[in-house]
């Protein structure tokens, strides 16, 4: 793995402990009943580098696994500009507007894309909403630790 990739992925190992300190994962785990030990894979995809995540037991572990049961792939930009919460944009007459950039306007971007192992995953829809959730509440620590990393306040 590249010196860039190591990064990525210690990056990844900061989000899974920021979830763990800052996050009530096992709130979020009862709420949408995530108690079925599934892997999530967060896939960097133009960094060829990627961590396994599993809830249980109201925290967030980073595992070994060669088949995750969903994956998401985005790309190293898109995940920094998923930490810091917004984008920059030129208008058509040069005018640069900053605007909120979530997950969901990643995924309509065709920035992020969610693949399951099975077919019918019906668990989709909660760990979409789950997702929100954690993304609400976890990104804001991660950004305020990166933020002026990334440009941010």
């Amino acid at each position: 793995m590249s010196a860039k990739g190591k990064l990525v992925v210690s990056l990844l190992r900061a989000l899974q402990k920021i979830l763990n300190k800052d996050v009530k994962v096992g709130d979020l785990q009862s709420k949408y009943n995530a108690t079925k030990g599934r892997i999530l894979r967060l896939y960097i995809s133009d960094m060829d580098a990627y961590a396994n995540f599993k809830i249980e037991d109201g925290k967030v572990d980073l595992v070994h696994c060669d088949e995750p049961n969903a994956t998401v792939s985005i790309s190293l930009n898109t995940l920094l500009l998923l930490i810091k919460g917004s984008m920059t944009v030129e208008e058509q007459d040069g005018t640069p507007v900053t605007h909120t950039y979530t997950p969901f306007d990643a995924w309509r971007r065709g920035e992020l894309v969610i693949e399951t192992s099975g077919p019918n995953e019906t668990w989709l829809s909660d760990l979409t909403l789950f997702g929100k959730e954690v993304y609400a509440e976890a990104f804001p620590a991660l950004r305020s630790k990166l933020g002026s990393l990334l440009g941010g306040k």
